[in-house]
């Protein structure tokens, strides 16, 4: 290395880097510096060569690399910070960091019963692998997740990864991990066993991927390494020293809801006897101390050595510490009141924790009654005002719930008519208060696996006058997670049920379900379906009152946009126009914003582009008067190209930075592979006529990239026509679509993350307009 290598950033440079790495252009470093574009130049050139890197991704992760960045932390989500400190396992801890530390592992399940402390284990592990390695780790809990197919969106939600186009959602995310580096920590995989297969397979095409995974029984994968996790050290004598896990797990425990406990010598004793009798099971330790506020020590022995002797004589086939865990649950459940038990029993019906509105209202639970769940351990906290069951505990309950088929079936459809209401409260709230959708979207996904749960409930029950109450809101949240074929399979099943029950449907509903069901047929290129679908809607409007004009804008914006897909621009623009009008009848403004982008869409695909200028000015004004971010976005990011082939390219490009840089951290995937689009017009202008084919070919091609996307890359596709003969053309184009295509700066199947966004700045900066240089 040289000498001008090894010398520190000075001041300026480390301020440089730091608005680079917060996805700040040359231009825009220059106007908030006061300093000149060329001046900035020099600056970066200068930290290419200290960093000894080329080009400025390369100088951000080297800066992270390093920590010269403000606040810079490795890569990935925040881990799950549990309630109380970890006790103990620094030998276990020590052993799975080794194997992790293995180039050679790449799979490792921490295995051992429900309640022995795994998860806690993989927690205080991947916490100090992220620290040690530097490299990011993704938790996924999947204690939730009701159904095998569940698996897969919850990594993606998990890692950031957001599906689109027409491929198969599991083939989807495996290209997407593929030049990933990362470990992927799963949690509770007993649940879906009969998914683990994927594990395999994303180790297979995923080469920097490492994954952690805790299960009650192996995964029987080739190359997995087993880490058998026995309960915590206990004394085999009755004895005081706190040297013992087992024994500070306990009085721990203790000191939650009695801090000032003592311990004398007798009660030593006791607790020695109750962490043999559990033989020190991390759970059972904490339930057996939680009932120190209503027995003595001497009492929890005495009934869980009883508990104990009987589940041995009656049931030999179980496996000892089952047996002491069915005694804890079982004494526990004994010494509830009824009012607590009938409470408890209902509150397994919930996935992912709840918060004292839904516990009232499902499952009839009083602030008193929480806080006695809370104070015995039944209950955890998992952030203030949000509570869940253990597994293991929600899983005891659950059997509970099911010993009476009427009272299980009351509290489901309690379950289902809460989160129903719920997803109909965000619905009329989101036609009347645009600015609000970020909010109801946020609160939507903290509970969303209680959404889906209310919503397979309402299927497979089935409770069909509560479907309709999911529909609207369930349709943004899948398509915000680009879970299209999820949904549209859901809506196949949904219209079988209509028919089946067609006196218990209304109007709205079945008119609803048509027009989504049509929307996400046509989004996955299933366009013939989608258009019956939405003129069967269409003839239902003649039903509507005028308060549902609202439905009409919707119904006429999809049926629009379907048309343009068919080739029929001048009925496309008839509806969407009508679509325009009515939404503005019944003021909804995300109708009246979709109809109007779908219409500069449109215009954009046949090359008006005055006209596609016009109507996305329109619809940017009511993005922006209704404070809707993500109309912004993706109103920004089509008009940079309608700007830019209309010659405006400064404004063109100040757009182009705009949307990349006001993403948040889940990117919407559409205005970023829009822009993508735009950076093939650069291409293109610079006479680099290859790059800009080669790009296009990979957007349309792109695991991630929907309809409207492929529509604007197919359209700006037919300006290099008469550059390149139509069999190579065709040949770019299969070749992308078979994973083959790369370029300098895309790999065959990029994924659409941070580092994406720092590469399309960078090529935003070398490609920028003349004047500019």
């Amino acid at each position: 290395m040289t000498e001008q290598a090894q010398q520190p950033l000075n001041e300026r440079e480390r301020e440089i880097l730091q608005l680079i790495a917060n996805g700040l252009s040359n231009s825009q470093i220059a106007e908030r510096l006061s300093l000149s574009l060329n001046t900035v130049k020099w600056y970066l050139k200068r930290i290419y060569v200290v960093l000894g890197v080329e080009r400025r991704t390369q100088a951000v992760a080297a800066a992270r690399a390093r920590g010269l960045l403000d606040g810079d932390t490795p890569p990935g989500p925040a881990l799950p910070i549990p309630a109380t400190p970890f006790i103990g396992r620094q030998k276990e801890l020590a052993q799975v960091l080794e194997l992790l530390d293995d180039p050679d592992t790449r799979l490792v399940s921490i295995v051992g019963p429900g309640g022995i402390g795994k998860t806690r284990l993989a927690l205080a592990a991947a916490a100090q692998f992220q620290a040690n390695a530097q490299r990011p780790v993704y938790f996924v809990a999947l204690e939730g997740i009701q159904q095998p197919e569940g698996v897969i969106p919850a990594i993606a939600g998990v890692i950031g990864f957001q599906f689109g186009g027409q491929k198969d959602l599991h083939q989807q995310l495996l290209t997407g991990l593929s030049n990933r580096a990362m470990l992927l920590v799963l949690d509770n995989c007993e649940h879906v066993l009969e998914a683990m297969s994927l594990v395999g397979e994303m180790l297979t095409i995923s080469p920097n991927l490492q994954v952690l995974t805790t299960s009650r029984e192996r995964l029987n994968l080739s190359g997995e390494t087993l880490f058998h996790l026995e309960g915590l050290a206990y004394p085999t004598q009755p004895q005081t020293a706190l040297e013992f896990e087992a024994l500070r797990l306990f009085l721990q425990t203790v000191h939650r809801p009695r801090p000032n406990f003592e311990p004398t010598q007798d009660d030593w004793l006791h607790i020695s006897h109750i962490c043999q009798l559990v033989e020190g099971m991390p759970l059972a330790i904490e339930l057996a101390a939680g009932w120190t506020d209503v027995l003595s020590l001497g009492e929890i022995a005495d009934n869980l050595q009883q508990d104990i002797r009987f589940l041995k004589t009656s049931a030999r086939d179980v496996p000892h510490r089952h047996r002491s865990m069915t005694a804890v649950f079982e004494q526990s459940w004994q010494l509830m009141s009824e009012a607590e038990q009938t409470v408890f029993k209902k509150l397994s019906v919930f996935r992912g924790g709840f918060d004292r509105a839904a516990a009232e209202a499902v499952a009839g639970a009083s602030p008193d009654i929480l806080k006695e769940l809370l104070a015995k351990s039944r209950i955890t906290e998992i952030q203030p005002g949000r509570w869940k069951l253990h597994e293991l505990l929600r899983q005891f309950a659950e059997t509970k719930l099911r010993a009476d088929l009427t009272e299980h079936t009351q509290t489901v459809r309690a379950h289902c008519q809460y989160y129903g209401h719920l997803m109909r409260q965000y619905e009329q709230a989101f036609e009347t208060d645009l600015a609000a959708f970020d909010g109801y979207v946020a609160e939507a996904y903290q509970d969303f696996d209680n959404i889906l749960s209310g919503w397979n409930s309402a299927i497979h029950q089935p409770f069909i006058g509560e479907i309709g109450n999911y529909v609207t809101m369930l349709c943004f949240l899948m398509q915000e997670r680009g879970l299209h074929q999820l949904a549209l399979q859901a809506f196949v099943m949904v219209q079988q049920l209509y028919d089946e029950y067609p006196a218990q449907v209304t109007i709205r509903d079945r008119l609803n379900l048509l027009i989504y069901h049509g929307m996400f047929a046509s989004m996955l290129s299933r366009t013939d379906d989608g258009r019956q679908r939405l003129e069967q809607a269409d003839a239902y409007t003649t039903h509507l009152a005028v308060e549902a004009w609202s439905r009409l804008g919707i119904l006429w914006s999809f049926l629009g946009w379907t048309l343009h897909l068919h080739g029929e621009p001048a009925l496309a623009r008839k509806y969407l126009s009508q679509g325009v009008k009515h939404c503005r009848k019944s003021n909804f403004a995300f109708g009246e914003w979709g109809s109007l982008a779908m219409s500069a869409l449109v215009e954009f695909c046949v090359g008006n582009y005055e006209a596609a200028d016009q109507h996305a000015l329109e619809a940017l004004i009511v993005a922006q008067h209704h404070k809707f971010l993500r109309g912004v976005w993706w109103i920004d990011a089509l008009r940079a190209n309608v700007l830019f082939l209309l010659g405006h390219q400064q404004a063109a490009h100040q757009l182009w930075y705009r949307t990349l840089m006001s993403q948040p951290e889940t990117l919407p995937v559409d205005p970023i592979i829009i822009v993508i689009v735009g950076i093939a017009l650069l291409f293109e202008q610079k006479g680099q006529l290859n790059e800009a084919l080669d790009l296009l070919a990979l957007v349309i091609h792109h695991q991630q990239a929907q309809s409207p996307a492929n529509q604007q890359a197919l359209h700006v596709l037919q300006r290099l026509h008469d550059q390149f003969s139509e069999q190579h053309i065709n040949a770019v184009l299969e070749k992308a679509k078979q994973g083959k295509l790369s370029t300098p700066y895309f790999a065959s199947n990029f994924t659409i993350d941070r580092a994406l966004i720092d590469t399309l700045l960078m090529l935003l900066d070398e490609l920028a307009p003349e004047d500019e240089e």
